[in-house]
């Protein structure tokens, strides 16, 4: 595992918030709520892509388990799990 793959994964995050995350949230956001919600984005990258394992709440959306995802959101994460969605589909690999 490097820093590098890790720092790519972040960016990619990044990245995909920039072109996507306002018009796909259920609520609008602060700007913390939007740099956890990055966060996230970063781990469900490195998580479908096996750089590193994510928690329970990630793990929820790589497997599609839509029940699992919302019983453990928190009150930001229930807010972007459409955004999440379309990051496991969508943000790219590098």
């Amino acid at each position: 595992m490097s820093v590098e793959l890790i720092q790519k994964a972040k960016q990619a995050a990044e990245k995909y918030a920039n072109e996507n995350l306002e018009w796909c949230l259920a609520q609008p956001v602060t700007e913390g709520e939007r740099r956890h919600i990055v966060d996230i984005a970063a781990s469900i990258i490195m998580t479908r892509d096996n750089l590193l394992q994510g928690g329970s709440f990630v793990q929820s959306v790589i497997d599609n388990k839509l029940d699992q995802a919302i019983s453990r959101a928190d009150s930001t994460c229930i807010k972007a799990l459409k955004f999440f969605v379309m990051v496991k589909e969508n943000a790219g690999k590098y």
